[in-house]
């Protein structure tokens, strides 16, 4: 018997006009140039993230959650000054400090690069800001912990 894998993406965004003062963040990878005909998926997506702010994408391995959040990232590139994904099958708390080094590079934002105070200090920061996209992608099932502070 075959086992699959459930993997989630979870996106959150904070969209507006609004931006930060300084020029974009953003970690993301162009999307595959043959990830075409997902319109109902990318529209779904889209409502999802500006009714809620946050969304998920669950399936088994393979089938292009990952593409799909990043080809979403990339058409909607202008609504974001910040577009950061981190991957949750690593240290998530090691995509919090490269974040945080980033953000202060870029926007003098003054948060702790140490390991154990960056994610903290990064989400009290975007708390206060617009126009931002975090997307926690290969989160298993059982591992909401990695997102729980991301609750309104």
């Amino acid at each position: 018997m075959f086992r699959f894998l459930l993997l989630i993406i979870v996106l959150i965004a904070s969209m507006s006009n609004k931006a930060f003062a300084n020029p974009k963040i953003s970690n993301l990878i162009t999307p595959v140039s043959y990830f075409v005909n997902h319109l109902h998926e990318l529209h779904k997506l889209s409502n999802n993230l500006s009714k809620y702010r946050k969304t998920s994408l669950i399936g088994t391995s393979g089938i292009g959650k990952t593409q799909l959040a990043r080809t979403y990232s990339y058409e909607n590139n202008d609504k974001y000054n910040l577009i950061w994904f981190f991957d949750c099958n690593l240290d998530v708390n090691v995509g919090f400090v490269r974040l945080a080094k980033q953000l202060n590079k870029i926007n003098n934002a003054n948060i702790s690069v140490d390991a154990h105070l960056a994610r903290q200090e990064v989400i009290g920061y975007l708390t206060n800001q617009k126009g931002w996209l975090l997307v926690f992608d290969n989160l298993k099932i059982g591992e909401n912990h990695k997102v729980q502070d991301y609750r309104d």
